[in-house]
């Protein structure tokens, strides 16, 4: 591996025998189950593992398989808000999608869109827990795969700090067309060496929150000129 590689996973083996997280070789690391990491300086909150409704209020379990439970996403929510001395996260990793990115998008904003299949595979990758947990943790990037498809979502304004959150969904690793992009490169300095004023600044597609209260619906046309 050229560069310092580190990812998460929905493999039912490897959560199992490294739910702390694991070294291959000299730079390629599994993050763990879940937890939050200083990378070059970069708070990175992450979350292994697929949703799965039928097991996801099993007790007393952070996976059942290869799927995460309420337990893992809540001890994360947990970590990542209770410290007191920690500006913010600036990356959440996540196998699936959170629901309801669409909502609250302008209409002449596109939503994802996979080129090749009439039901979005994307809807399958979804997850409400993922929604829930990244208005938690309020990240300034939320990072997440298994559609195979690549969209980055207009920037959206954290209810609670202010700042600007980003979703970008990646392609599988290995494709090759536009749409299903898998590498995308991010300029990021950590949010604790930022200054508040420009954590704040708006840019001018900034929409409001998707996953807030009351603000799950997609935003409607504005009135023509002359119109009521």
């Amino acid at each position: 591996v050229p560069v310092p590689t580190y990812f998460v996973d929905t493999g039912p083996a490897l959560l199992q025998a490294a739910p702390k997280g694991w070294q291959f070789g000299q730079d390629l690391h599994f993050l763990g189950g879940y937890g939050v990491r200083s990378i070059c300086g970069l708070q990175v909150a992450f979350l292994s593992g697929r949703y799965d409704p039928s097991v996801y209020e099993t007790p007393n379990a952070d996976f059942v398989g290869g799927a995460f439970t309420d337990r893992a996403v809540s001890e994360l929510r947990r970590i990542t808000t209770d410290n007191p001395r920690r500006q913010g996260v600036d990356v959440l990793l996540t196998c699936g999608w959170p629901s309801d990115l669409e909502q609250r998008l302008k209409p002449e904003e596109p939503a994802p869109a996979d080129p090749d299949d009439s039901r979005p595979a994307w809807h399958l990758a979804c997850a409400p827990p993922l929604r829930d947990l990244c208005l938690a943790v309020e990240p300034r990037y939320h990072l997440f795969g298994m559609a195979d498809l690549f969209y980055s979502r207009p920037p959206f304004q954290a209810p609670r700090r202010g700042h600007i959150c980003r979703l970008i969904g990646l392609g599988r690793v290995g494709s090759t067309s536009k749409q299903r992009k898998w590498l995308h490169a991010l300029s990021l300095s950590p949010m604790e060496e930022m200054r508040r004023e420009d954590l704040k600044q708006l840019p001018a597609n900034t929409t409001p929150c998707p996953f807030a209260p009351g603000g799950r619906r997609r935003a409607a046309p504005e009135p023509a000129d002359g119109e009521p």
